[in-house]
């Protein structure tokens, strides 16, 4: 193995790998004409010291990963290769077996539910505010789900997961297999109350990691109690997790998180910064074992292609006092989407979708609040006028993604298998005795770490 320092093999900008320790693979090209004849990299923490290996060949060992490279980024087994068609074809010919490439063969459509009390979004937080009785009409989009064939993913807090009214429906609708059930933590209203009540505390990632454990562990406990199910998809409360929370879900067993929202930063209120998150799948924890299945943001416009450089100014305080997001927007130069019948409009979210499918997305989260149900509970659904508007998107959207997009419904534990299939999770931690695969070089995307225990993002790759 060549030591730091050493030539590159590849000068002329060859694809070749970056592995961590923890398993993941950056598959990318290096720059020509770098410092001494070596590849100049820069850390992506935590996962180091990392090597470079390109055409076979290891030339770095303990670099650091260059901002500038272009790359994708998938969880692989402890050894792989990169190489030319003819090198690819003569592992082949040696009976040297190929890494499943990740297939999602039609667009297919996740639907999760923040399944939840009604409360005062703009009053401060209140352990007494339990009210659920919304839910009781949850069926006026459960009725629509269930005639395209969705499966809904309900994550339901402690205040529907301990009261019988709101969780009898949920647990008839979850035997009759029409939907599937996670957890969702709002700590303010989840015993043990150790915590003070704050802005700052609402996001679970922010309390102590042994009160953020007990809290998800009761909470876990409850559902297992009240619907005869262990769940295994988690989301944050307000998407609050931390540093912490990838092992609190590995050591409660949780599969999936479903926290991350791509391109929001919600740090002002002292909550995480996805500005830079992955918009695709990845494992994530010490082992990971948890994987992240982030909301589904996208940038519309004739300037998304620049997203990434204009985006922290546009989203600044400043730019927010000035309206500029909504300029942009009415311009069609740049504007940011969240995949959700709150706030948005039905041609927005076929604006979004028709944007990733081009730019070749295939997996899609649709998510809302459960007490819009009901008008008056949120902001999005005040009256009887928005609550039709509210229901007309949803069902509007279903019919044109399983109709205009030929796409399907999935639920979390079927985005699993599939990128169990492809890949191991934590296939590294294992110390899997592979032999050495032949990686398909398929699909380049920048890409930027994220904040916490997270590893950078799984890129869905469709094989031409």
């Amino acid at each position: 193995m060549s030591k730091k320092g050493s030539p590159a093999v590849a000068g002329k900008a060859e694809l070749g790998i970056l592995l961590s320790k923890s398993g993941a693979i950056f598959i990318g090209r290096v720059k020509e004409g770098v410092e001494g004849g070596t590849a100049l990299l820069v850390s992506i923490r935590p996962w180091s010291p990392v090597h470079l290996s390109i055409q076979g060949e290891s030339c770095i060992d303990g670099a650091q990963l260059n901002e500038q490279l272009e790359f994708s980024v998938v969880p692989s087994p402890s050894r792989m290769i990169a190489g030319t068609a003819a090198a690819h074809q003569a592992e082949a010919a040696r009976g040297v077996p190929a890494i499943p490439v990740l297939r999602i063969e039609k667009p297919a459509l996740v639907v999760v539910v923040d399944t939840e009390e009604e409360f005062d979004w703009s009053k401060a937080f209140s352990r007494s505010a339990i009210s659920v009785d919304h839910i009781k009409h949850l069926d006026r989009t459960q009725r629509i789900f269930e005639r395209y064939g969705i499966k809904p993913t309900y994550v339901v807090d402690f205040a529907v997961a301990s009261q019988e009214q709101a969780f009898r429906p949920i647990r008839e609708w979850l035997a009759d297999g029409q939907c599937t059930l996670g957890a969702h933590l709002h700590p303010w209203v989840n015993p043990p109350y150790e915590e003070e009540l704050s802005v700052r505390n609402s996001f679970p990632g922010n309390l102590p990691a042994a009160l953020e454990r007990a809290k998800l562990a009761r909470l876990t406990d409850t559902i297992i109690g009240n619907f005869g199910h262990r769940p295994t998809v988690y989301r944050a409360g307000r998407y609050g997790i931390g540093g912490a929370t990838g092992g609190i879900l590995e050591e409660l067993d949780y599969e999936v998180d479903t926290s991350v929202v791509p391109a929001t930063d919600f740090s002002e209120g002292g909550g995480p910064d996805f500005t830079n998150a992955s918009p695709d799948p990845f494992w994530f924890g010490p082992t990971g074992r948890v994987l992240e299945v982030p909301l589904t943001v996208g940038w519309c416009g004739s300037l998304r292609g620049r997203a990434g450089a204009l985006a922290p100014a546009l989203m600044s305080r400043l730019a927010m006092q000035c309206h500029l997001p909504g300029v942009f927007a009415r311009l069609g130069l740049l504007e940011r989407i969240r995949l959700t019948p709150e706030g948005m409009s039905l041609a927005d979210l076929k604006r979004v979708t028709d944007t990733l499918l081009s730019a070749g997305r295939r997996l899609f989260v649709l998510s809302y609040h459960s007490p819009s149900v009901v008008p008056g509970n949120t902001p999005y659904v005040r009256d009887e006028a928005e609550l039709q508007r509210f229901l007309g998107v949803i069902e509007q959207y279903c019919e044109y993604f399983l109709g205009t997009c030929a796409g399907a419904g999935m639920t979390f534990d079927n985005v699993r298998s599939v990128y169990l299939k492809a890949i191991p999770a934590g296939a590294a931690e294992r110390h899997l005795d592979t032999p050495e695969l032949n990686l398909p070089m398929i699909g380049t995307q920048s890409f930027r770490s994220m904040h916490g225990d997270m590893n950078p993002g799984l890129r869905v790759i469709e094989a031409g």
